[in-house]
């Protein structure tokens, strides 16, 4: 019996040997597998930085861009009124003037109507003139 508890503490203690080997190696790859995680971990907090630099970043220029379009906005607006006031004085004083035109041309109507008239006045008093000259003409002849 001596030699088979020997043969059993020797088994026994090969096994737990063996065991402790086993959760040495265990611990040891634990160990490395928290290392890793400890580096992933940081390397995500890393990424999250980044990302949330790149994504503040990106909505400053997003507002930046937004201010400018405004302003772009506010600079057409002013134009677009500039352009809307100029033309229409423009179009305000053209209208002046062709009311002016207009109004002149019927001045100049109504005295062209007045030289007519005088044209054919003096036509009349020209051609009874001209009888006249003829008949004055036919009794000095007749006369002598």
């Amino acid at each position: 019996m001596d030699n088979n508890m020997f043969e059993l503490l020797e088994k026994m203690y090969h096994e737990f040997s063996s065991f402790r080997k086993e959760m040495t190696e265990f611990k040891q790859d634990m160990t490395e597998f928290k290392h890793e995680m400890t580096e992933f971990k940081q390397e995500m907090t890393e990424f999250k930085d980044n990302t949330s630099t790149r994504f503040d970043q990106l909505d400053k220029s997003v507002h930046e861009n937004t201010t400018h379009i405004e302003q772009l906005h506010r600079n057409v607006l002013r134009v677009e009124s500039k352009l809307e006031n100029r033309i229409q004085d423009k179009v305000i004083t053209l209208f002046d003037a062709h009311s002016f035109t207009q109004d002149k041309l019927e001045v100049l109507d109504e005295k062209l109507d007045m030289i007519k008239l005088d044209l054919n006045s003096l036509s009349i008093r020209t051609a009874y003139s001209d009888i006249e000259l003829l008949e004055l003409k036919r009794h000095l002849k007749s006369v002598k």
